[in-house]
């Protein structure tokens, strides 16, 4: 995800990008963390059960919130711009180098 992040992003604005790479992979696993154990320790507490059935039916219900994000997060991924500048991009940097 890394290398997708900075493949366009020219030399002098490497850190920036790293920079903002970095903060919303961050942002995002604390997010999903958050998320999920609401969802686990909500369940939890809400009584539905004691013992160990009580916190494999928290550890369900946190495990489909999380598969939810998952799903969520790979429709998201089709939204993002680039598909065919990139790949117009990648073209002319190989017609570039072929014609030098």
């Amino acid at each position: 995800m890394a290398v997708l992040t900075m493949h366009d992003l020219p030399p002098d604005r490497a850190g920036t990008g790293s920079a903002l790479f970095g903060t919303t992979s961050q942002l995002g696993a604390s997010i999903g963390v958050a998320a999920i154990g609401s969802v686990f320790f909500r369940r939890l507490a809400s009584g539905a059960g004691s013992g160990p059935g009580a916190y494999g039916a928290a550890l369900a219900a946190a495990l489909w919130v999380g598969i939810a994000m998952l799903a969520l997060a790979f429709a998201a991924a089709f939204l993002l711009p680039g598909g065919r500048t990139a790949r117009r991009t990648g073209e002319r940097r190989t017609e570039a180098a072929a014609g030098a």
